[in-house]
């Protein structure tokens, strides 16, 4: 069965809600691995899971479990690279979709910069996650979640991650009207309204 695993330590929590919506209107399965106690939303395709205090011990975990097909969550490269060797794949919490490729460069450029600190040199750390990197990664599993429906032979539920549109509906140049329907990650796109061209729309929405 596919699933999604997802490296809970360093994960933000506002991609863990994306990841939690998911799950439960796609009915896929997200599996949080963490070395400490995680509060989960209650859903049959959500569950935690708590590993022993240690270095690599939940990586070691998620790479024990994770499977050809699965889609992992994790910013740490050593452990996407482990992943994808196992024909699992890797995308990290700003939407950054790893490859065999990518990863090698990866982790050329981690082991380069463990130097230079080594060194003393100071090299910082990464920018605070923005609202442009939560819809990236959304678009990403977005992605993946139509790739792992078609795999299973179900008609994809996904279209496009959008912000919420206005509840009401829109005229179109040719006469129909354009409505919001809600989209699985929780945001909203349009579909096409079934009211006949030049006809009034009696719909709730329409103003």
């Amino acid at each position: 069965m596919i699933k999604i695993g997802g490296d809970a330590d360093a994960c933000p929590k506002v991609i863990k809600e994306v990841m939690f919506r998911a799950a439960d209107r796609t009915a896929i399965t997200v599996t949080l691995v963490a070395n400490q106690p995680l509060r989960t939303p209650p859903s049959k395709y959500i569950r935690s899971l708590q590993v022993a205090a240690g270095f690599d011990v939940a990586d070691n975990e998620i790479v024990r479990r994770c499977e050809a097909g699965d889609l992992v969550i994790t910013a740490d490269i050593p452990l996407a690279a482990e992943v994808i060797e196992k024909g699992a794949v890797a995308l990290n919490p700003r939407g950054e979709r790893y490859t065999p490729d990518t990863i090698r460069e990866r982790l050329n450029m981690r082991d380069f910069m463990d130097t230079l600190r080594a060194s003393g040199i100071q090299t910082g750390g990464p920018n605070a996650l923005n609202q442009r990197d939560r819809q990236q990664f959304a678009n990403e599993l977005d992605k993946w979640l139509l790739q792992a429906k078609r795999a299973q032979g179900l008609r994809p539920a996904l279209l496009r991650f959008r912000s919420a549109p206005p509840r009401r509906r829109y005229k179109s140049a040719h006469g129909r009207c354009w409505r919001p329907s809600r989209h699985p990650l929780g945001s909203a796109t349009y579909s096409v309204c079934s009211t006949p061209r030049n006809s009034s729309c009696s719909s709730r929405f329409a103003r």
